[in-house]
């Protein structure tokens, strides 16, 4: 069942309330029943049973299941001209975001009678029950601020404070701010009459938001979970006279300091248009940090638990987008061609923990892409018996090497071939040799509409990939 309700109210000139809520209501009643049907061969003799393995084993499963979302926005959004020249708009809102789930499960077998199905009448030896129940919420406030001077030079502000109750009580909330700036040099007196640019833009703007994903419901507080052997039975533990309990132990160690992933963007960029606008060029350069990067850290492996995931990281992107476009007319046919070429890439500037990494495919690593590769150099191949013999005196060759087989180079001269040699920040033998990311992917969008046909054309593709 879902409700929406949505209120828009114009209080003075220029300023206008908007208020929405939205709730959804979820009520799932499942009941599972396995009744034993018996199969008989032609002297009426029961082989076998289908749905459960005897009428002792018939059993009914019932679940009830609630979820109910709530969603609830207002702001007030003020846009006002003052006289020519200046414009100000601006807006203060708030949001409040919530979902209640609580779930319960019975199931018993061994029923009296295959005709009645109600739970009391079942067995008490196999009975089992089970019960869920989560809650989150986020909570927002945001503001904007915007001002231009003759649609010439135009300047916003604007924040947002998030709280999660994904994080312990002291960490949940967090100010993100942001702001932004363009110049219209195409307004100005000098380009105005301009036969080149109908319009040239320089844009730059900074930002920050919060990221949360990956942080499950609770994990600021010690959970315990129940212990199985891997298969799905549950360890079982004598305490006192003949009294059994199911074992329990520690979930992932809770993360009490963790708090938001913050997000920060750099971005400079110009627009522009020429030829009476049918010719448009966008260019865009960024910088991203993922600062307080959410990541495992390493332990000792006498911990004994799962280790929780800490704000140890720091992740820098860098890249552009560019866009050409053309739209243009020929009689009554018009037609259109968009290109976009962009390129990114990332860097891990810090990372928690022991700095171990892999011979192949390694997710993470401090200084280098995320998902890189690493690899041995290729030294060509063993040529007679005096180069293998030479080349097994290195430490690190397998000794049923042979004649023809590849061999790789000992880069540090420590006389072996290994991932880590023997001083601290030696990365052996092995090299960077790329990573999974793409590098400069582009599109191409090619159309064309005449009275009421049109059709589009799209592609797609990637210029470089390090790794294949």
């Amino acid at each position: 069942m879902n409700g929406n309700f949505r209120l828009i109210a114009n209080i003075i000139d220029g300023l206008t309330l908007t208020a929405q809520a939205g709730v959804n209501y979820k009520n799932k009643n499942n009941e599972d029943i396995a009744k034993a049907i018996p199969l008989y061969t032609w002297d009426n003799n029961i082989t076998y049973y289908t749905g459960a393995g005897s009428p002792e084993q018939s059993a009914v499963d019932r679940t009830t299941e609630e979820t109910v979302y709530q969603n609830y926005t207002a702001y007030l959004n003020y846009d006002k001209n003052f006289g020519p020249d200046h414009h100000l708009d601006a807006m203060l809102g708030m949001a409040y975001e919530t979902e209640e789930v609580r779930m319960f499960m019975a199931r018993r077998d061994n029923f009296i009678s295959d005709e009645l199905w109600e739970l009391n009448l079942g067995g008490t030896g196999n009975m089992k029950n089970d019960a869920k129940a989560e809650h989150w919420a986020t909570g927002s406030t945001f503001a904007r601020l915007g001002y231009s001077f003759k649609n010439k030079y135009i300047l916003e502000t604007n924040f947002r404070y998030d709280g999660s109750s994904r994080f312990a009580p002291g960490n949940r909330w967090r100010m993100f701010p942001g702001v932004s700036a363009s110049w219209r040099i195409s307004q100005e007196n000098f380009l105005k009459n301009s036969k080149v640019f109908n319009e040239l833009k320089l844009r730059a703007s900074y930002g920050q938001t919060g990221n949360q994903e990956g942080i499950r419901l609770y994990d600021y507080i010690q959970l315990l979970k129940f212990r199985d052997d891997g298969w799905g039975t549950k360890l079982i533990y004598p305490f006192g006279n003949g009294s059994q309990s199911q074992a329990m132990g520690l979930d992932v160690l809770a993360g009490v300091d963790r708090t938001w992933e913050i997000l920060e963007n750099v971005n400079v960029g110009v627009d522009a248009a020429f030829l009476d606008s049918r010719l448009g060029f966008s260019f865009d350069y960024f910088v991203k940090m993922n600062n307080n990067m959410l990541i495992p850290v390493t332990y000792p492996s006498m911990l004994g638990a799962e280790a929780p995931y800490s704000n140890s990281g720091k992740l820098r992107t860098n890249g552009f987008e560019l866009t050409l476009n053309w739209t243009d007319k020929i009689d009554n046919v018009e037609y259109s061609a968009q290109f976009q070429l962009t390129d990114a890439v990332n860097k891990l500037v810090e990372y928690g923990g022991a700095d171990t990494y892999k011979l192949g495919l390694n997710e993470t690593r401090e200084g280098y892409p995320m998902n890189s590769y690493f690899a041995y150099v290729y030294d060509g191949v063993i040529k007679d018996q005096a180069d293998l013999d030479a080349y097994k005196k290195l430490e690190g060759v397998p000794s049923n090497i042979g004649i023809g087989d590849a061999k790789f180079k000992d880069l540090n001269g420590d006389g072996k071939i290994s991932t880590y040699g023997d001083k601290d920040g030696d990365d052996g033998d092995a090299e960077y040799v790329g990573s999974t990311t793409p590098r400069y992917s582009f599109g191409l969008n090619l159309g064309a509409k005449w009275n009421n046909f049109d059709i589009s054309v799209f592609f797609q593709g990637v210029a470089a990939h390090l790794v294949p």
